[in-house]
């Protein structure tokens, strides 16, 4: 691929931003162009805790290791595995590294990548993507208004790393019909990517802290939703598309989980919004949120799960949906 003129970076985006009204509306971002991706050696996870009972966690990548290979800038950490029990592992403190070849590694992995799936065994595909060609004042605020604070001694943040990208053939992409087309909609297409050969890229994207993320947490349904109409609208792979259909999303389903999670989860929002207000706009004129900023989100989302962890055993889990029956469609039911 061709150089960028100064000023421009390309951005993977592989969660909701791969849904143009989300990167556009939502982040205020005006992409020029869009190419259709595979991230080797990443997969897809949900794994970064959220606000229970309403938001359980947001989209992140885990680097696969391959057996016996060091992990870059690494660290003695804990890790939970299947059981709750947690074990020494080396980290990365750039982000989530897991090798595939050890079986407790593989099933981290399909915990954090395959939510309400029974583990089969075998590794979730390859991570797709969308790879945005942006500016550098659009990217800072893609890294402001995701979280991307990147205090190392804090549990909520993202940081940036740098990924190897390689566009995909027009001949895999799954051409479908776009519905109600935003104006001026920027979409990958088979016409855009007809390249004689794959092409290679290098992306900035960001990469949740290993500190931040937790197993078995499910989207929401409208989080889910977001990102499998990106996958949809930018005509990836339908194997991957069929992928993101088959995972399983957060409900409540019960009147008492309803109302006494929202009074619990109505503080948690008043909080938000009001740092939305007045806030964080400084991080958006200053490229990074100032630290007692990054605080206070780091309190309010530690608040939030130790409440969690006080309600669960009274109106059920607020990070998946617990009555023995996961859902990965919105076919209708009787619900509450």
């Amino acid at each position: 691929m061709e150089k960028l003129e100064e000023g421009r970076v390309w951005y993977l985006a592989f969660g909701s931003n791969m849904n143009y009204s989300a990167l556009t509306v939502m982040r205020q971002v005006k992409p020029r162009r869009a190419f259709a991706v595979t991230v080797p050696d990443y997969v897809l996870s949900f794994d970064i805790r959220g606000l229970a009972y309403m938001e359980p966690c947001w989209a992140s990548i885990i680097k696969l290791k391959k057996h016996g290979e060091k992990s870059i800038d690494s660290k003695r950490g804990k890790k939970m595995v299947e059981g709750g029990e947690e074990v020494e592992k080396e980290m990365s403190l750039k982000g989530r590294e897991e090798d595939v070849d050890k079986e407790a590694d593989r099933r981290d992995v399909w915990s954090r990548c395959c939510p309400g799936l029974p583990y089969s065994g075998a590794i979730p595909p390859q991570l797709c993507g969308v790879v945005y060609d942006i500016s550098e004042d659009d990217y800072r605020k893609i890294v402001v208004t995701e979280a991307g604070f990147a205090y190392d001694n804090l549990s909520c943040a993202y940081s940036t790393i740098e990924v190897d990208c390689i566009t995909i053939k027009s001949s895999e992409m799954h051409t479908s019909t776009v519905e109600n087309q935003l104006e001026g909609e920027l979409l990958c297409s088979s016409k855009s990517q007809n390249f004689s050969e794959p092409q290679k890229m290098r992306a900035r994207t960001l990469m949740a802290l290993p500190r931040s993320t937790s197993p078995n947490l499910w989207p929401n349904y409208r989080y889910m939703n977001l990102i499998r109409n990106g996958a949809k609208r930018n005509n990836l792979p339908l194997s991957y598309q069929n992928h993101l259909e088959s995972l399983c999303f957060y409900e409540t389903l019960t009147w008492r989980k309803f109302i006494l999670g929202f009074i619990y989860i109505v503080p948690f929002i008043i909080v938000w919004m009001l740092m939305k207000l007045f806030i964080l706009p400084w991080g958006k004129r200053m490229g990074r949120q100032p630290y007692f900023v990054a605080k206070i989100f780091d309190a309010m989302m530690r608040t939030n799960q130790w409440g969690e962890a006080h309600l669960n055993g009274f109106i059920g889990s607020g990070w998946r949906t617990d009555d023995g029956q996961p859902r990965n469609t919105k076919e209708k039911r009787k619900k509450l």
